[in-house]
């Protein structure tokens, strides 16, 4: 049983990895596409609405990570990059 929930664990820890990749990478998308920080996160929260049933959960991904989003890029950090800083997607690639 122990063995089960062990298992049950993981497998729900990499779809959570997996989902956060790639609200990640849809979000550091928008990156530079605005002038300014409140429209590049207003486009943030465009393409979650465009998300249908998961919209919800990819609000939450930009109101938990813009702010870190923003630090990295402005910091140099190109936005192919971004993801793989906040270790989002490094197990997956």
């Amino acid at each position: 049983m122990l063995l089960y929930v062990v298992l049950l664990v993981s497998l729900v820890a990499a779809q959570d990895n997996i989902m956060s990749c790639m609200f990640c990478e849809v979000i550091t998308e928008e990156l530079g596409k605005e002038p300014t920080a409140a429209g590049t996160i207003q486009g943030m929260f465009k393409r979650c609405s465009r998300m249908g049933l998961v919209e919800p959960v990819c609000d939450q991904f930009v109101t938990e990570y813009a702010k870190r989003i923003f630090i990295l890029a402005r910091g140099g950090v190109p936005a192919a990059a971004i993801c793989d800083k906040l270790n989002l997607c490094g197990e997956r690639r």
